[in-house]
């Protein structure tokens, strides 16, 4: 059983969506704009921005996925085990620094292995939220 608070398990299931989703677009090679097209043949209307501000949010309906899913004319899906996929999530999130928006760019939130309960503050600027550094 996940030691993940249930916070965590809403997090981790919206990332396992948005990853499933993004992966079958990725195998299909299909881009967002070729998605918007191939919804739109089966009557669903959405603009290539929504797509991508919904998919990467993670956070849509079970009719929308199925709907993609149709579009992509996908009709095996192996869904990967969510075991693996919440050892794989609670790593990432382990090494993950946080960051804190700051004018001009943001402060990486760390632990000091020598002194845990004291937080360190990185300044970066060309970080973006998740942790994941811009070239």
């Amino acid at each position: 059983m996940s030691k993940l608070s249930l916070d965590d398990q809403h997090a981790a299931m919206v990332a396992w969506a948005r990853r499933l989703l993004r992966s079958q677009m990725t195998l299909k090679g299909m881009s967002y704009r070729q998605l918007e097209m191939a919804l739109r043949k089966i009557g669903v209307i959405d603009s290539e921005v929504n797509l991508r501000n919904k998919i990467n949010r993670g956070m849509f309906p079970a009719f929308f996925f199925l709907q993609c899913l149709n579009a992509m004319e996908i009709r095996n899906l192996e869904v990967p085990s969510w075991a693996g996929f919440i050892k794989e999530y609670e790593e990432w999130r382990a090494m993950t620094p946080k960051l804190v928006k700051v004018p001009g760019g943001y402060l990486r939130y760390d632990y000091d292995p020598e002194n845990e309960k004291e937080p360190v503050f990185v300044r970066t600027s060309n970080a973006k939220p998740g942790g994941e550094m811009e070239s």
